[in-house]
């Protein structure tokens, strides 16, 4: 795997859609170019509602990217990116928040350089 992107989620329930959308947008530039990509997901302290919410949204945004979503209860941003970082195979990390929004090439670019 060439690139691991962990999205950390609380109940970002008005951001995670677009966040979504442009993670899985720019993840699909860089497979086209041939690299691997793999998306974590991990809600930290969510309702059980967002969590259905976002497997909706993956399983109709990630037809082709393999994803990982996991639910927890640490109330700690680091103690989940360090559990994304544990099912992570790729040689690149990328971390990303739920109202982050990011450009169609930013994997492919982050990749090249």
């Amino acid at each position: 795997m060439d690139l691991s992107v962990i999205l950390n989620l609380h109940d970002e329930k008005e951001y995670v859609e677009s966040t979504l959308k442009s993670l899985v947008s720019s993840i699909k530039i860089a497979q086209k170019q041939g690299y691997s990509v793999e998306l974590i997901v991990i809600l930290d302290s969510s309702t059980d509602d967002f969590y259905n919410f976002v497997d909706v949204l993956l399983k109709t945004f990630c037809e082709s990217i393999p994803f990982i979503l996991e639910s927890v209860s640490f109330g700690s941003l680091g103690l989940s990116r360090q559990l994304g970082l544990s099912f992570a195979s790729g040689f690149f990390i990328a971390t990303a928040d739920g109202d982050d929004i990011v450009s169609s090439h930013y994997f492919l670019n982050s990749i090249l350089f």
